[in-house]
């Protein structure tokens, strides 16, 4: 974006595959391979911690492989009114498990908005690397309308 251009021609987005995360086992280097079976984005993470040999991931996710989640801040859609209430990326913010013991894989909806994006997931550092119960997100590009109320809220998940 510094150099004028979209951050989006930097990346590829295989929207013909599945998602696969690995996972790297810290103690040794070993690489665990899960795939989602679907198409899913991942930019922000919250917290992670193991419970039971599952590594719990809590982060925001798009699925909407057909809207790119980086057109939210285009300078198309940013200097037109009109195209500024326009974003449908279907993101949500997930429970992911990755059962380290038999390779299965879950995920699991924490919560979704219908308009918007919901991101930068935040929560109180102390828990880092345990479970927590609250995660803050950030609600942008959802308001329906431009007047002197545009804003972007934030949401308390509470996942306890």
């Amino acid at each position: 974006m510094m150099e004028g251009k979209p951050m989006i021609k930097d990346m590829a987005l295989h929207k013909d595959q599945t998602t696969k995360i690995h996972v790297m086992k810290l103690s040794d280097g070993t690489v665990q391979t899960f795939d989602t079976e679907e198409w899913i984005l991942v930019l922000h993470t919250a917290n992670a911690y193991q419970e039971d040999g599952t590594l719990v991931l809590e982060a925001q996710t798009f699925e909407n492989k057909d809207n790119n989640p980086f057109d939210s801040i285009s300078f198309d859609k940013i200097n037109n009114a009109n195209k500024f209430l326009e974003h449908d990326f279907s993101s949500k913010f997930k429970k992911m498990s990755f059962n380290l013991i038999d390779g299965t894989f879950k995920l699991k909806n924490y919560m979704g908005v219908d308009n918007g994006i919901i991101d930068l997931p935040m929560f109180n550092p102390k828990y880092s690397g345990i479970k927590n119960c609250f995660t803050y997100l950030i609600h942008e590009w959802g308001a329906t309308t431009i007047d002197e109320n545009y804003s972007f809220p934030i949401h308390k998940y509470d996942s306890c």
